[in-house]
């Protein structure tokens, strides 16, 4: 199921994150952030570099639409896991009239 959150709200879009090696329990000690950009518009980004909170392998990306045009954008999330840096994404939601 699409997110899908009225122009002018401010919400945390929550996301799952799943280890495929099983090992890790919690995001703590990742540094994940957040970005957004609308769909189709390249590397125009909406946020860039946003603090995510978690509560374990669980990601809150507050998003503030309340300029933000109707439209799908994509959100991708970003982790610092030494020496490696995953990239989550692109995970669609929607933005819409109330």
């Amino acid at each position: 199921m699409t997110t899908v959150l009225p122009v002018g709200t401010k919400e945390n879009i929550v996301v799952d994150i799943t280890d495929r090696i099983g090992s890790i329990s919690t995001l703590d000690g990742s540094n994940p952030t957040f970005d957004v950009r609308k769909r189709g518009a390249g590397s125009t980004w909406k946020l860039q570099a946003q603090p995510v909170t978690n509560i374990g392998m669980r990601a809150y990306c507050l998003v503030d639409t309340d300029t933000w045009e109707v439209g799908t954008y994509e959100l991708f999330i970003n982790f610092q896991a030494l020496p490696e840096e995953p990239r989550v994404g692109p995970l669609e939601f929607e933005v819409a009239h109330a």
